[in-house]
């Protein structure tokens, strides 16, 4: 024998089917969500990967410099290569927001200093001394290890 469920009984409950799948995927979309975004520490993660990676761009360059005086390249290719270099600063400060304004002052006037050096054809000793204090300047303002060449 068949039930006979009126029109408004039928109404309710496909409303109330409709709301439970409405918060079924809500509550899913909010775990997925939760899941899959970056923490804290994600971000911090990546700053610091930034500064990681001007600090070795940086390391390169004494080779690249000690070549280029001794002519085995062309010596205006040390300042675009400087330059290049240097111009990583810009991304690694952007991706580190938790950095003050004293802090990105002296990455930035690290930077300038090997900047300077390079522009004034210091000797390659010289110029690796201003590197490995620059490289360890930034390693400070971005909380990396101080490696050993710095």
């Amino acid at each position: 024998m068949a039930v006979y469920a009126g029109a408004g009984k039928r109404k309710r409950s496909t409303i109330l089917i409709a709301v439970a799948t409405l918060v079924v995927g809500l509550l899913a979309g909010i775990a997925t969500g939760r899941a899959t975004a970056p923490s804290l520490a994600d971000k911090i993660a990546d700053g610091r990967n930034g500064g990681r990676d001007l600090v070795t761009a940086l390391q390169v360059l004494p080779l690249e410099y000690s070549q280029a005086l001794n002519g085995s390249e062309g010596t205006t290719l040390i300042g675009d290569t400087v330059n290049r270099s240097a111009g990583q600063l810009r991304s690694a400060l952007d991706g580190a927001p938790w950095l003050g304004p004293a802090q990105r002052s002296a990455a930035t006037a690290a930077v300038q200093a090997v900047r300077a050096a390079a522009a004034s054809r210091v000797a390659p000793a010289r110029f690796q001394s201003v590197v490995n204090g620059s490289a360890a300047k930034i390693q400070a303002v971005f909380g990396l290890p101080v490696s050993a060449g710095g």
